[in-house]
């Protein structure tokens, strides 16, 4: 089996370290020059997420990515806003589970660590094409790339 996927967001980059640690053979195409740089902001991670996050990563990446975040002290409300910044709703933290707030670049640096192999960066995705060998990835510098499942 072999894994195309198409962005190196935290999607992407998830399931690639899912994907290899299952031994498949999985490659990572991103158009980003560098992983910082990504627009986003702080994200907050719920139990749910912490928890693949923690299955997925070395114990050691999964400890500096706690030291770059803030713990569920720093997250007690979860708040929506209109356009003008005005709440709409305020609900409480759920208090079961993991949760923590990260910056979108060091979650996407961190997550991304060790991935080298798999991971080519500056790599525009244009389009694909299917075939009776699977699925082929085009890209804007001329390349390609076959395989069995293309995930976008």
């Amino acid at each position: 089996m072999r894994v195309v996927v198409i962005g190196a967001g935290i999607g992407g980059l998830v399931l690639a370290r899912a994907l290899r640690d299952a031994g498949v053979d999985v490659r990572v195409y991103e158009r980003d020059k560098v992983l910082s740089e990504t627009g986003g902001y702080r994200l907050h991670l719920n139990p749910d997420a912490c928890a693949v996050l923690r299955r997925r990563l070395r114990p050691e990446h999964f400890q500096a990515l706690l030291a770059s975040g803030s713990g569920a002290s720093a997250f007690r409300r979860f708040h929506v806003l209109d356009h003008q910044l005005r709440p709409l709703l305020s609900l409480p933290r759920d208090t079961g589970g993991d949760h923590m707030l990260i910056g979108r670049v060091p979650l996407r640096v961190l997550l991304a660590y060790g991935l080298d192999d798999v991971l080519d960066l500056n790599t525009e995705f244009t389009g694909f094409d299917r075939s009776a060998d699977g699925v082929t990835a085009r890209f804007a510098d001329g390349r390609s790339d076959t395989a069995d499942v293309l995930v976008g």
